[in-house]
């Protein structure tokens, strides 16, 4: 569930120093994952999270009307989020789960001395904004779980914006590694989720029976997938649905279509031999990688490996076994 997930991400020791927080707001090249905001003199909405402004401006969505209230936000951003991740299971958010993650939140928030400012961080693609605009950095998320802000940028952000800090913090902190790809990723994401086109549930158009479900057991890094046969949808007959593929859980729906039913049915037979090889595609990020899930002749197991592109390292690989649903 996704209290269990954002509980866990919470759980992160609060103990840090004003010094620390002092260093980080006069490092260029900290080498953490960092929250921008975009101000713009003139607007309504003066402070506005980059996750929302690139949304608003550049993909034309339409934010859906917020509730004003900070907790409140939370809580429908939880249950919204557990109808794209868990949309068979029912949500069991309530105020006092979110009052619980609010106070875990704000206890390893750390606002950086009064008067100073972070240097923006080049760690993503910055966009071309209107003259009277501009992107600051509002946070620094450390690899401790601390989130690093700038107190006078934060206060200027109203609900929905502090609710989307948090969830981008909470994102960004669970990932060993902050990348380029995994910055946009998470912003998309978010953006998407207060709009009027949200990402699609990880079971969108999908059978609810009669599929695999697939595991890693103790393997590293873990995976998770479930295989459908032919669906009502436009896939080409049978795909494979990604609720995680390493350390992160997806995000947006990630796939990836096969056109015949060699996979499907060579899980249903341990006598077969199968290998497919199949790209995947994901709502939330440009996504160039391949997928080879393989069974061996006479046995349960399954084993999974992720490749990019242009390079015979594989940048994934694990095993598991799947289970008919």
């Amino acid at each position: 569930m996704w209290i269990g997930f954002l509980s866990l991400l919470l759980s992160v020791s609060a103990s840090a120093s004003s010094a620390l927080a002092s260093q980080l707001a006069f490092s260029p090249n900290y080498n953490g994952a960092s929250g921008k905001a975009v101000e713009c003199r003139g607007e309504l909405r003066h402070v506005e999270m980059l996750d929302l402004y690139e949304a608003r401006r550049f993909r034309r969505l339409r934010e859906i009307p917020q509730k004003h209230q900070f907790r409140t936000e939370v809580s429908d951003a939880i249950v919204r989020l557990e109808k794209l991740w868990n949309p068979r299971s029912e949500s069991n958010s309530t105020l006092q789960d979110v009052d619980t993650l609010l106070k875990q939140f704000y206890s390893r928030m750390r606002f950086i001395p009064k008067g100073r400012h972070f240097k923006l961080i080049t760690d993503t693609r910055i966009p071309i904004v209107p003259r009277n605009c501009r992107v600051i950095q509002i946070a620094v998320f450390d690899r401790n779980g601390r989130t690093h802000i700038d107190r006078h940028y934060f206060n200027k952000l109203d609900a929905r914006n502090k609710t989307v800090l948090l969830l981008h913090s909470e994102l960004a902190s669970h990932r060993n590694s902050y990348t380029r790809t995994d910055s946009e990723e998470i912003r998309k994401f978010l953006g998407s989720l207060f709009s009027n086109h949200p990402p699609r549930p990880r079971f969108w158009d999908l059978p609810t029976t009669g599929y695999f479900e697939c595991r890693s057991l103790n393997a590293k890094p873990p995976f998770e997938f479930y295989v459908y046969p032919a669906s009502r949808s436009r896939h080409l007959g049978y795909v494979a649905s990604f609720k995680q593929l390493g350390e992160v859980p997806a995000l947006g729906r990630v796939a990836a279509p096969f056109e015949d039913a060699k996979l499907f049915y060579g899980l249903q037979n341990q006598k077969s031999h199968v290998v497919i090889r199949a790209p995947l595609y994901s709502q939330t990020r440009r996504d160039k990688r391949t997928v080879v899930i393989a069974k061996a002749k006479g046995s349960n197991q399954v084993s999974v490996s992720v490749e990019q592109p242009g390079s015979v390292k594989k940048i994934f690989r694990s095993f598991g076994t799947c289970e008919f649903k």
